[in-house]
């Protein structure tokens, strides 16, 4: 899921919707993603009318495509729920691999500062 997450990551450039999706989380701060109208050139996958945004870190974005058209308060809900729950499931991966590597150093280690 991780790499899900990091295969769809795009950097700031000087593109314009770059420059809008920069400009809206300045101005937001407290807010984890919008959804705007896709622009002229984007490339989305499908070419869907509406993107979604969401910041995972200043900087650094996902795009997602969002078909929905008009899109409705409680879609926005709903999405909210969906990326608070695909959030959690990529931490509770991160979780799982960072105890696993733990783990392992752990017999590796053993021993260590015998004389």
């Amino acid at each position: 899921m991780v790499r899900e997450e990091l295969a769809n990551l795009h950097k700031d450039d000087d593109s314009e919707y770059m420059k809008a999706d920069r400009e809206f989380f300045n101005q937001n701060p407290d807010k984890d993603f919008y959804v705007r109208k896709r622009f002229k050139g984007e490339m989305i996958p499908g070419n869907p009318p509406n993107v979604i945004v969401r910041q995972l870190a200043p900087g650094f974005r996902n795009r997602l495509p969002c078909f929905k058209d008009p899109i409705t308060k409680q879609d926005i809900v709903e999405m909210t729920r969906e990326l608070k729950y695909h959030q959690d499931l990529i931490a509770l991966e991160q979780m799982v691999q960072h105890k696993g590597k733990a783990k392992k150093s752990k017999n590796v280690n053993k021993g260590f500062g015998k004389i």
